[in-house]
């Protein structure tokens, strides 16, 4: 159980999309959730829900955060297009923005967050035909693979997700996998032919 509001962004976004693509998986996955916490009331007790609310509420870190992206978004308006420049922002505040679009927006502009927006949308794009072209056995992977990308895009609501290094081995494996199912339908190509 994790107190962290951005894992939970994170969590809803894998969801929602196990609910658009396999509802069933989902209705198992939610009745684990259920049972999990169902176990975890009887062994800790109902006064564990207090704890729960408490940590999840912190409305001191909720306005802080929105006081971080209130003060980027006054940066952004300074320089729409291209940005206040790589670090600015950190410098001048001693903070970090714990938002990853908005920290591209901010230093790096518009052009920054549409360079940023097509990197993620790629790895949806290669993990999806990675995915069409992979057998049975190989699909449950790339399924995840792409999910945990949906999450972590997710967490980086909440956070600078780029700084997490399992992120960048994620996104490896995903195009990784488009080279292993290329090389499947060459083969099988070349079979034919």
């Amino acid at each position: 159980m994790t107190f962290s509001r951005s894992a939970w962004i994170g969590l809803m976004l894998v969801l929602f999309t196990l609910l658009l693509t396999n509802p069933s998986r989902l209705f198992k996955i939610v009745m684990g959730f259920i049972t999990a916490f169902v176990a975890l009331l009887l062994y800790k007790g109902t006064a564990y829900l207090d704890v729960i609310e408490s940590m999840s509420s912190r409305p001191s870190q909720i306005q802080s955060r929105l006081d971080i992206i209130g003060d980027a978004l006054h940066y952004i308006s300074q320089s729409p297009l291209f940005g206040i420049g790589l670090g600015s922002y950190s410098y001048e505040l001693r903070i970090i923005i714990h938002n990853t679009p908005i920290w591209f927006m901010t230093e790096f502009g518009l052009l920054g967050l549409i360079v940023y927006g097509g990197f993620m949308v790629w790895f949806f794009i290669v993990g999806i035909r990675s995915y069409r072209a992979a057998d049975a056995v190989h699909r449950p992977v790339i399924l995840a693979l792409l999910l945990s990308h949906t999450a972590m895009i997710g967490l980086s609501m909440g956070i600078e997700a780029l700084f997490q290094r399992y992120w960048w081995f994620m996104m490896a494996m995903n195009a990784a996998c488009i080279r292993l199912t290329d090389n499947k339908a060459i083969v099988q190509k070349n079979r034919s032919t």
